[in-house]
Formats: C-alpha cells, structure tokens, sequence
C-alpha cells in the first residue's frame, strides 16, 4: 500500500481540521491503495503538539524542495498563499490549498497563471461545501429540473465568533493578512456553493459594514479593525434568478447556522450545514414537505458516498466534509490524473473569488457591480 507523504505549510485551528481528517483515513477509507501520512509540518515558532510525530521545519523550502513529499497542504494565513502555492507549484508539487485562493483576484489570477508557467499539477481548493451529500443532493434536484425554473434563493453564513469587543486583533481582522473579513472568508464558501448549485453569478449588489472598530492588542492598547463584520450581498445569476449571499461573524446565536434555500416553480429545498446528510424538500404539486435522508441523485453523490465518513464513523461535519475533499485529492494523485470534474481547482477557486472581488468592488462604489473574471 503507498504512503501518501504530505507537508502541511500552517499549523492553526483549520490545519488541525486537515491533520485530524488525514489521521482518521485509515480507519474510515476501506476502499483505497494508499495510507495518507503527515511528514513535516512548517510553522513560525515551536510546534507544541507533543502527540504529533510529524517533524517541525522552520522554513517552506525544507518541504516543497524535499522530493519524498508528494503534496503540499497550505493551511497558511490568507496573505500567504500566493507565495507558497507559486513556490509548490514551481516545484512540482501536488498542491492542496485552504480558501481563499489569494488574498484578492490579482493574487488568484498570479496562482493559476503559475499553472501554466510552471506546468500542471494536481491542485484543489478546500471548498468543503462540494462534497457534503445534502448540498449536493440540491445541486442534483436543481439540474435536474425537479424544482423547476429557480426564481430566487437566499445563503446565509451567521458566526457569532467576533461579537465580543474584547476579542482581539488577530489576523483574520487585518486586511493586510486577511484580505477582508466574512464576505471573503465565509462568503467564498457561499459563491462557490452558488455557482456549484445554481449557475454563474452576473452581477452584485453590496452592502456591509464593521461594527466593532477598534479590538485589543497584544500590548495592552486597542488597534483599528478595517475589515468588514457582516456583508449582504443582492445577486442576479446569468439565467435570471435572484438572491442573497448573507454573511456575520457578529450574528448573536446560539450556534453557528449556515442553511441554503432555494426557491422555484416545482418546489423548493433547504440545506441545513449541521444536518449534511439530509435534505429538506418541498414539492409543490403534492403539497408536501419531506426530510430526505441520504440523499444520492447522481454519480457525483455515488462517488460521494465512497469518501464520505459513514454516520458511526462521523468527526462532525466539519472534519466530515474536509475528509471527504481531502480524499479526492488523494484519490486523484493516486490515480494520477482529475477524477472528478465537480472537484473545485484553482481556476474554479478564481472564479469564486471574482464574484467576491466584484461584491467588495460594490460596496465602495455603492452600485451594482458586474462579475468578471
């Protein structure tokens, strides 16, 4: 059986999600050749996992110039992925990269025009939402038909991660680092979801705003946040339908919600990211409402249901839906070629950061925005 070498460039909370959804493939994946294994983990400062029996290096050429690594996960700060993708891919590495793919268009478009500088390699983008089986399962009713001709549909992502003031000024706060704050990053997740789901996005709309102006430092005094806290995004799609992209990370709730409705002629769906094995439909004609469990309307959600942590196995739906990403990529390297086209790559993770970059572009000039990528 081969050993999947793999280099992680980060090591922060959503690495952590990666290297828990790497650990647990042995035990959960019966149906492959390989054994994915974390060899060496790059991170600024000490490593302080003490479990980890991966090696610590101090710099990222120690792992995109060691020729036993086979791929690259970079789990980096947002500002730092343009380097180190460019740097993996010059390399010739397999590249696995968490969203956004640049910190800004320019810097995705710099990614995928290195893929063709350097020449192709395997590469995805964590857009985790693709390979969860009830959203797919929407994906599937709406090309389909089966909810007739969408009029309208609404994606909501409500964090309540930054309402506390005292909260301090991380990164994720600083638009320098961060590139911007929940329309890029929790929003990138909904524009790939949109045009995943429903088709490709023509125009925006934007309104947003910072609640929170000023968070604490390190040292005692407080800093400027100039990042957005929540976004509301109006949209039109190419083949006419209309919604909302809504994004928070000060919505106060219980827990984080993430639900997707979408609206049409036949019926209606909606897909609830805590409950990713099910799917609630509304058929008009019938005038019934039903929950959908385990949902599989196509080969993608066949193939799915291959990668896809069963129930008794399940890591939660975050770390469910990050294995089941990762173990595409895996798949695919395996194989030595893309097996599944519905697989987000770079050049999809682009277009899902132009229709970001055009809300952002919105919101300043304060009107409409046409998409371009």
């Amino acid at each position: 059986m081969k050993t999947l070498r793999i280099g992680m460039l980060g090591f922060g909370n959503i690495a952590k999600v990666h290297a828990l959804a790497i650990e647990a493939m042995p035990y959960i994946l019966d149906n492959v050749s390989y054994v994915p294994s974390i060899k060496k983990i790059y991170k600024p400062g000490k490593l302080k996992n003490r479990w980890l029996q991966s090696k610590h290096v101090s710099n990222i050429e120690a792992i995109v110039e060691d020729k036993k690594i086979d791929i690259v996960d970079i789990c980096s700060p947002n500002s730092a992925h343009r380097q180190q993708a460019c740097t993996a891919i010059q390399k010739g590495k397999a590249v696995y990269l968490e969203k956004p793919l640049g910190l800004n268009l320019n810097e995705a478009k710099q990614i995928t025009d290195a893929l063709g500088c350097w020449g192709p390699v395997l590469n995805q983008v964590a857009f985790m939402y693709r390979f969860m089986p009830a959203m797919v399962a929407l994906r599937d009713l709406v090309q389909d038909g089966q909810l007739g001709e969408i009029f309208n549909f609404r994606f909501d992502a409500l964090h309540s991660s930054y309402l506390s003031e005292e909260r301090a000024l991380g990164w994720k706060l600083n638009a320098k680092e961060s590139g911007g704050g929940p329309l890029l990053d929790l929003g990138v997740h909904l524009a790939d979801s949109i045009r995943f789901c429903l088709g490709e996005i023509k125009t925006v709309s934007t309104t947003l705003g910072t609640v929170v102006k000023e968070r604490p430092l390190a040292d005692g005094s407080r800093g400027t946040v100039d990042v957005e806290d929540w976004a509301y995004v109006n949209m039109r799609l190419r083949n006419g339908a209309r919604g909302i992209l809504n994004v928070s990370r000060v919505a106060a709730l219980a827990e984080e919600r993430t639900t997707f409705e979408v609206y049409g002629s036949l019926g209606s769906a909606l897909f609830e990211i805590r409950q990713p094995r099910s799917l609630r439909v509304f058929r008009h004609k019938i005038g019934k409402e039903e929950l959908v469990a385990n949902p599989v309307y196509s080969d993608w959600g066949e193939y799915l249901s291959t990668i896809y942590p069963p129930k008794k196995l399940s890591l939660g739906w975050l770390a469910d839906a990050h294995f089941a990403s990762m173990a595409n990529t895996f798949n695919s390297f395996t194989a030595g070629e893309i097996l599944r086209k519905e697989a987000p790559d770079f050049h999809e993770a682009r277009m899902s950061q132009a229709v970001i970059e055009a809300a952002y572009t919105s919101a300043v000039r304060s009107a409409p925005v046409e998409v371009s990528n």
